[in-house]
């Protein structure tokens, strides 16, 4: 069994020189992404750095989420800011640890980690959980997080995690080390040995960023410039600004948090807002005629390692679940025995087995609903919407996680 040598490092650990580190045997760092939704001060100095030292990368969140919703939320922060446009050769991992989340004990703190888990998983990353051997112990349902990688923080000599098949990686010091010394390029920071071979896994399973090897030459798509780089000649960019700061000679076209394009590319208009939580594609030239062409409303796009992927379909993220149907929103109503909406929309209802029973109808409100079904009621833009995608017959399937729908 192989110990490879790593770090893990946060903004306390300043200007930090990794190719001193690498020339120390450090073959390895995870960076802290994020504080909650903060970002690390430091991110955006240590992934590029540490790229340059040769080191494998990988990230982790310091969680703070006290709900299922919270812990999806830290998540999608960590994918739009983080995540979105890098690769990452080790796992993606929630830091669990705070003292606040000892507070909702066992049942739910178990219930918030794989919300967390389960909403970048969809996304296609590798992920983990970092805690110390007794937060495991005495702090979570462990049995129920197998599946995930396991980071175990445990300052001794030896690691008593059990089983000990799980263990992938071990955080065996910080400012107290019994191994080595306490410090690495002069600084003081978090040692690890790397147990399981994550590059060589997550690169084979084509996760965290690299498309599987089987999947290199099938893949298509487009090659990304950069992200939040300035758009030039024939470039493809990724924007996650609150505005992409682009003049008007190209297309673009909004993406939003489940990857869902919002609108067919639109040309000659510019500095496009990003939608919340989502992000912008923007194409001049080449790239902007290959976007015009391959990206279209309701399709799902990817980042596979620095490759834009469109895959055709039509999916759309839901408004609401069960809620108040405001202007232009589409809400899935699924409990209670009708929507109890008024008359100016469009209302289908869904039966058990996702097939639409009739042709969405205007003007009528309060659509009983099937039962073990659901009945989607749109207003406004929302409504002749789904008008035009939806007739009697049509496949309807519903992701109660994400909310989002797939017709068809």
């Amino acid at each position: 069994m192989a110990y490879i040598f790593g770090i893990d490092v946060s903004k306390w650990q300043g200007d930090f020189n990794f190719q001193a580190a690498a020339g120390e045997g450090v073959q390895f760092a995870v960076l802290r992404g994020a504080y909650s939704t903060g970002k690390d001060a430091r991110f955006d100095q240590y992934y590029p750095a540490a790229g340059a030292a040769g080191l494998s990368r990988g990230v982790y969140q310091y969680c703070m989420a006290t709900t299922t919703d919270a812990a999806r939320e830290e998540a999608a922060f960590l994918y739009n800011n983080i995540l979105l446009g890098r690769q990452f050769d080790l796992p993606i991992y929630l830091d669990v640890e705070d003292s606040t989340l000892r507070a909702l004990g066992k049942r739910k703190l178990t219930d918030v980690v794989k919300a967390w888990c389960d909403y970048l998983e969809q996304r296609n990353f590798w992920v983990g959980i970092y805690s110390s051997t007794s937060f495991f112990a005495t702090n979570l349902y462990d049995a129920e997080l197998y599946r995930y990688a396991h980071w175990v923080a445990q300052w001794a000599r030896q690691c008593t995690y059990t089983p000990s098949s799980l263990l992938g990686m071990w955080q065996f010091g910080g400012e107290t080390n019994l191994l080595r010394p306490n410090t690495v390029a002069g600084v003081v920071c978090d040692q690890d040995y790397m147990i399981e071979d994550y590059p060589a896994m997550i690169r084979a399973a084509g996760k965290n960023g690299y498309a599987a090897s089987a999947d290199v030459d099938n893949a298509g798509g487009y090659p990304l410039t950069g992200v939040n780089v300035g758009r030039s000649s024939n470039a493809l960019v990724l924007y996650t600004w609150e505005y992409t700061k682009t003049n008007r000679y190209g297309f673009e076209v909004g993406i939003d948090k489940n990857g869902i394009a919002l609108s067919d590319p639109i040309y000659g208009e510019g500095n496009m807002r990003t939608p919340e939580r989502g992000f912008v594609l923007s194409g001049h030239g080449a790239a902007g005629d290959w976007l015009y062409s391959h990206v279209k409303e309701n399709y799902r796009v990817c980042i596979q390692g620095s490759r834009v992927v469109p895959t055709p379909g039509i999916w759309r993220t839901l408004n609401g679940v069960n809620t108040g149907r405001d202007t232009d929103t589409l809400i899935l109503y699924n409990q209670g025995g009708s929507t109890h909406t008024n008359p100016y929309g469009f209302e289908v209802g869904v039966d058990a087995d996702g097939n639409a029973l009739e042709k969405p109808v205007y003007g009528v409100g309060d659509m009983a609903i099937p039962s073990g079904g659901f009945v989607l009621s749109g207003h406004g833009t929302a409504g002749n919407w789904l008008y035009e995608k939806v007739s009697t017959g049509t496949k309807i399937t519903f992701d109660p996680v994400t909310k989002v729908i797939q017709i068809g």
